[in-house]
């Protein structure tokens, strides 16, 4: 990275380069997650061609450039009909794609390594191409030999993948799966702190709910909702409007969340009162420590549980 004097920094600085308006800027890694069945291969997708066409996406200004899906996970034939589904559904014509490429990715399986030769070829596919989006369909597909439930494996794939980001301007959007516990993402704690940007799909009825966790180079969004429609061979993806759930206490959230399931650390907690409350990080520690000192809850290590 080029040093910076403070006396540089005294000039207006440079305006955030986006690819999707407000979500995505250029050089940054954003975790999506979310449970099995929540759309984010579709959603992916549906990205990746509206940034191809330069269309607007789910209603937020796109910056067209060509787009690079690596896939660990569906394969030729599946991703074939789905991509199709999605091009049908939202009337973009091939004439209209900046060159967008889905690519499996089984040979680019050990980007959390020490030394990986894959990120030279991660970083020549990606110049070659002029690819200003990167999904990598998922996380785990390539850690290698890492363990995605350690904080240094974890904190050297995203360091590993950022080095690439900042050497040839690419956003990357990389999926992962959430625990099937908790419905916090999966894994390493350090995740969250490396990552650029940490979005969340949850499924809530017919709804498909998009949070916002953590955003680096935007202010971030309050959640809001997505219907995915089939419709014959064609599948649309559009926002939708629902009626506000009724507002709970952050103290009610949390003991609903953990008699739903049995116990959690403070961050899933967190994670999951943001979503039914809108309550900061700080104000759940806080009730937190509270309902301890009322005998609501107890503490075992970094698992909170009800009280007996």
């Amino acid at each position: 990275m080029e040093s910076l004097s403070y006396a540089d920094a005294a000039s207006p600085p440079p305006q955030v380069a986006s690819v999707v308006e407000g979500m995505i800027a250029r050089e940054s890694v954003i975790i999506l997650s979310g449970d099995g069945g929540t759309g984010k291969t579709w959603l992916a997708l549906h990205l990746c061609a509206h940034v191809g066409a330069g269309r607007p996406w789910l209603g937020r200004r796109v910056w067209r450039m060509p787009t690079l899906y690596l896939d660990c996970q569906n394969g030729r034939a599946r991703m074939w009909r789905r991509a199709h589904a999605i091009l049908k559904g939202a009337g973009i014509a091939p004439e209209e794609l900046a060159q967008s490429t889905i690519a499996p990715s089984y040979a680019m399986d050990a980007l959390g390594e020490r030394a990986p030769e894959d990120l030279l070829t991660l970083h020549d596919a990606i110049t070659a191409m002029q690819a200003g989006l990167v999904v990598i369909d998922s996380l785990s597909d390539v850690i290698g030999d890492g363990d995605e439930n350690d904080n240094p494996d974890m904190h050297r794939l995203l360091q590993n993948i950022r080095q690439v980001a900042h050497a040839t301007g690419a956003a990357f959007l990389v999926l992962h799966h959430t625990a099937k516990a908790t419905g916090a993402y999966r894994g390493a704690s350090n995740l969250k702190n490396t990552a650029d940007g940490m979005l969340h799909l949850r499924l809530e009825g017919d709804h498909i709910i998009v949070s916002c966790d953590k955003l680096r180079d935007y202010e971030g969004f309050r959640p809001f909702a997505l219907r995915r429609v089939h419709d014959a061979d064609a599948v649309r993806i559009e926002t939708v409007e629902v009626a506000p759930s009724p507002r709970v206490s952050v103290a009610q959230a949390i003991l609903d969340y953990l008699r739903d399931v049995g116990e959690a650390t403070t961050e899933a907690i967190a994670d999951h009162v943001r979503e039914t409350c809108d309550a900061k990080l700080a104000t759940v520690r806080v009730t937190l420590s509270k309902l301890k000192a009322d005998g609501a809850l107890q503490k075992d290590g970094t698992m909170w549980r009800a009280a007996d």
